[in-house]
């Protein structure tokens, strides 16, 4: 379990515990409800998962979803995220601290203390490229035309 207290002072504190042990019986029942979703409904995976199911769950449950039209978001961390990736989830939701660690970020890199300043505008504006390419995917796509731009949103 993760709890985070946010208090008035500029801090927070995390206090981890060991999470719960998920037999195979409660994974099917997992997957038994996931395939019960309909097309555009959303489904969110968020957070950690505990140590005995495999690192590749969030992909697992992305690629079963794949063609079914499912509105997935994805907001975990470093490989629970990049690894649904391939599966094009419709929104990714990765905070600085996973940022960091996914591109392996040296916090006393100038670079980065930019990165730090403009990074809710640059959220905001990948948000809006990720609808733009996804919508010029589809549009072009419904016209026949070959697009040579990777269409993988």
């Amino acid at each position: 379990r993760n709890v985070d207290a946010d208090g008035n002072v500029n801090d927070e504190t995390e206090i981890n515990g060991i999470g719960p042990k998920i037999n195979n019986e409660a994974i099917d029942l997992l997957y038994s409800q996931i395939d019960t979703l309909q097309e555009n409904d959303i489904l969110v995976l968020s957070g950690s998962v505990p140590s005995n199911l495999p690192h590749t769950i969030y992909k697992d449950i992305t690629h079963r979803l794949k063609n079914k039209n499912i509105k997935i978001v994805v907001d975990a961390p470093k490989d629970l995220l990049v690894n649904t990736l391939e599966n094009n989830p419709f929104l990714i939701k990765p905070n600085k601290h996973e940022l960091e660690e996914i591109f392996d970020v040296d916090k006393t890199d100038p670079s980065f203390l930019r990165l730090k300043i403009y990074w809710p505008q640059f959220r905001i504006f990948l948000l809006f490229l990720k609808q733009f390419l996804k919508f010029s995917c589809n549009f072009f796509s419904k016209l026949s035309l070959n697009w040579s731009v990777a269409c993988l949103l």
